[in-house]
């Protein structure tokens, strides 16, 4: 457990119940109990994550749909597809193995399994200091993730590459211009429009590239 995680949340009282940062735990959908601040691969349930990230909006929720079909949620479920389907597409055309092609399909879908347990915060705020203790878990969370899912835990080069193209491509889609992504984000977004899926959609999408991917979805 890392010293200034520990220095923030340990010994803490809140309504008569006492919290340390080892032990402190949330219930997943599965109804599994799991301590986010030190979870280990065995509290984590493939299920969890694609439920959680599909009913979790990217964001911090301000995103819109501009044709008017919806309220304009869009989940990091449906991002974390994308981002999959598009690093795929980008091992393709540099002529990548199919192993390799497959291993950065794989590890894109699940980039963000971290979400699934620990909150999002917005990056210009994640890079702050203040946040370290919380960066370092969630980095912790991603690893437990992907040593259930036996996917290295070393982020491939094009899969970041390929979430920064979404990371544009939603910024066209779903929010209104402003210019200073512009200046901070110079990738070409991908030809496609985003149209926002709602929970059950994403959930859907999601399972269907898994499948594609990875085979049957286990129950754990």
């Amino acid at each position: 457990m890392d010293k200034e995680l520990s220095k923030i949340t340990d010994n803490r009282t809140v309504s008569g119940q006492k919290y340390h940062a080892k032990k402190a735990s949330i219930q997943t959908a599965s109804g599994l109990l799991v301590t986010p601040l030190n979870i280990t691969k065995d509290q984590v349930r493939t299920t969890d994550i694609i439920h959680s990230l599909c009913t979790k909006c990217r964001f911090t929720g301000h995103t819109s749909d501009f044709s008017g079909a919806g309220a304009g949620f869009y989940s990091v479920g449906q991002h974390s597809v994308l981002v999959s389907i598009v690093a795929q597409h980008l091992s393709i055309e540099r002529g990548l193995p199919l192993f390799k092609v497959l291993y950065n399909a794989a590890w894109g879908l699940f980039h963000d399994s971290d979400e699934a347990y620990l909150p999002d915060f917005p990056t210009p705020l994640k890079v702050l200091p203040l946040f370290a203790p919380l960066r370092k878990a969630g980095i912790r969370a991603r690893n437990a993730a992907m040593d259930h899912l036996e996917l290295g835990r070393d982020e491939p080069p094009i899969v970041k590459e390929a979430d920064r193209i979404l990371l544009v491509t939603e910024k066209r889609d779903l929010m209104l211009p402003c210019e200073t992504w512009s200046i901070v984000y110079k990738d070409k977004p991908r030809d496609e429009k985003i149209v926002p899926m709602n929970p059950d959609e994403a959930h859907e999408f999601f399972v269907a590239r898994y499948r594609t991917i990875f085979g049957e979805l286990p129950k754990s």
